[in-house]
């Protein structure tokens, strides 16, 4: 844990108002990777997490926690591999062989972070270690290739990995109430 917080960068706090712009962004980004018919791959899910869940209006956030899950679309393998050979077009030639396997994966991180500074991306790990409130802020399905409605309910991981709503506030803020966050197009 220590080498994380060392690792962490000082930025200046913002509004809370301003961490869900971010959150709105970051959404926005999601849905036009999802939309592009050369992609490999999708944004399976948003979670979001910390101050900008259990934040008020009022409050200052120092970043905005999430959890993003990426996954291959759901294709015939044949159309699968030649958008992947399509897309690694651009793939450094530096990468190491593990990098160069998860070239794909990194491309859209890096699309995702493009977004705003203030962004924190987490390890689902994250969110069973520390028990921590979260709320599914965004969901694709892969299956039908299509944004489904996200689960808003505030859950916490337990360390079995299985979501359950969350009720004891004991030793930390109460989530605020739910936030309208953007609805599917």
């Amino acid at each position: 844990m220590l080498f994380r917080s060392t690792a962490t960068r000082l930025l200046k706090r913002i509004r809370h108002s301003e961490g869900c712009k971010i959150l709105d962004a970051l959404i926005k980004e999601a849905r036009a990777i999802n939309a592009d018919d050369k992609a490999s791959r999708r944004v399976k899910s948003i979670r979001v997490f910390g101050s900008v869940l259990t934040g008020q209006d009022a409050d200052t956030v120092g970043d905005v926690d999430v959890v993003v899950d990426v996954g291959r679309r759901n294709l015939p393998k044949p159309l699968f591999e030649a958008l992947e050979k399509a897309e690694r077009v651009d793939k450094p030639q530096s990468l190491s062989l593990i990098d160069s396997l998860h070239w794909l994966d990194r491309k859209v991180d890096r699309r995702l972070s493009a977004v705003s500074r203030y962004l924190s991306f987490h390890p689902e790990s994250d969110l069973s270690a520390k028990r921590s409130p979260f709320r599914q802020v965004y969901a694709f399905d892969i299956k039908t290739d299509r944004e489904i409605h996200p689960d808003t309910a505030i859950r916490t991981l337990e360390s079995s990995e299985e979501a359950r709503p969350t009720d004891d506030t004991v030793g930390r803020r109460a989530p605020r109430s739910p936030r309208p966050w953007p609805e599917l197009q």
